[in-house]
């Protein structure tokens, strides 16, 4: 049976000499305080601008300079970095797509990359104008405008407003790294729109520090799990009461209240294989990357052997079996038969009638049809029951069978 499978590795010492400063705590600002701007005059300030033209190392460099001397900055960082460029060298994505770029850290270490790598396109969603327009003055000094496109706006309304005009039409390896809880419903919106198939390589950044447990259990889970939250209309991974109020409050001050759209419930069919790595932030605080595989699409042959049979629980319950409640045991048939069978006038006679015929005017209750079929089993046990016993009497034995046992 298909399930999603995650494994963990180890994250090698932290050099505390590269070490970033301390982010700042709780009630003061760790970002859009004026560092981001104060950052493009420092790096563009620099004694060595002439030769951090062009050079996306030297860019990169330049911005880690400012966030060991003088603010923390919220970047990936090098140690992450590194389990992504290695994962876009082994990939090899014609079309990568991050949400969030900040200050283009990791947009100019993946675009570059992504070049490297034989690429065509680096799509960076930044939903601040400010911080896309230092994204985009970083990534022109280095060099790499060639690659990258920095759109502006929400990452949902953009990945939508992309995919509408035909220049997005599937991510080879997408990069998330922005507002928190909208990674699963981001995650749903391209498996919604086909973005996101077969192939597809997603890695998401903090997913230890502040953590993500929604999208974790969303990658996490099995197909059968997942078909049962889409079967049942669950918006699980919508909510942001499971954030702390620094991140789920992360941009109110310029966005005012989140709303997460659950308009998209994605493609449960979807297979992933998940991992987690285990890394350190920028300040060598502990972290990791979750990189997770789209392995393949159960097909509905396959959906209802899941759904017959069992499931496994979500990761959150390592290991333990799930066997599916009968209301879920459920195949419909009538819908596959429907579009082929002409309408009857059954629903025309008097309701006592018609509903003794079988038309009913209210969906039924959701009970499950296997429990349903349990009934013509046991019918058919009595039926051979009771001929059996009718055969065994001297009468019918000397005289014949009755015509009433005969038609039974």
């Amino acid at each position: 049976m298909p399930v999603s499978t995650m494994s963990q590795t180890n994250a090698n010492k932290f050099d505390d000499k590269k070490a970033y400063q301390a982010q700042e705590g709780d009630g003061v600002p760790f970002f859009d305080d004026g560092r981001e701007i104060d950052l493009l005059h420092f790096v563009y300030g620099h004694p060595s601008l002439e030769d951090i033209r062009g050079s996306p190392q030297r860019v990169l460099e330049a911005i880690d300079e400012y966030g060991r001397t003088t603010k923390y900055l919220m970047n990936v960082g090098n140690d992450k970095g590194k389990i992504v460029t290695d994962l876009i060298a082994e990939r090899k994505p014609q079309v990568m797509v991050e949400l969030g770029g900040y200050v283009g850290y990791s947009c100019i270490l993946f675009g570059d990359a992504v070049r490297r790598a034989g690429g065509r396109r680096y799509f960076s969603l930044e939903r601040n104008p400010e911080f896309a327009a230092v994204i985009m003055s970083l990534v022109d000094l280095a060099g790499l405008s060639d690659t990258v496109k920095v759109v502006v706006g929400s990452s949902a309304d953009s990945l939508k407003r992309l995919h509408s005009s035909g220049a997005l039409t599937q991510v080879d390896l997408m990069f998330l790294d922005h507002y928190k809880p909208a990674y699963t419903t981001d995650l749903k919106l391209c498996e919604h729109l086909k973005l996101v198939t077969p192939g597809a390589v997603l890695a998401a950044d903090n997913v230890i520090k502040p953590g993500n447990p929604p999208y974790l259990q969303y990658v996490r889970s099995s197909v059968s799990s997942k078909q049962k939250q889409y079967r049942s209309g669950e918006t699980y991974g919508a909510e942001i009461a499971g954030f702390g109020d620094r991140w789920k409050d992360q941009y109110r001050k310029r966005e005012g209240e989140e709303k997460l759209s659950t308009e998209y419930k994605g493609n449960p069919n979807l297979l992933y294989e998940s991992q987690l790595v285990n890394s350190y932030e920028p300040t060598g605080i502990p972290d990791g990357i979750e990189i997770t595989r789209c392995i393949g699409e159960v097909e509905v042959e396959t959906n209802l052997f899941c759904l017959l049979f069992a499931s496994f629980a979500d990761k959150g319950q390592e290991n333990e079996m799930h066997i599916l409640e009968a209301k879920d045991w459920h195949f419909d048939v009538d819908n596959c038969l429907k579009p082929y069978i002409l309408r009857n006038l059954v629903y025309r006679l008097l309701r006592p009638l018609s509903h003794f015929l079988g038309y009913r005017d209210r969906p039924r209750k959701e009970i499950g049809n296997i429990r349903i079929a349990a009934w013509p089993l046991l019918g058919a046990f009595v039926r051979v029951a009771v001929i059996e016993a009718a055969f065994m009497t001297p009468v019918i034995k000397d005289h014949g069978v009755p015509l009433l046992i005969a038609s039974f």
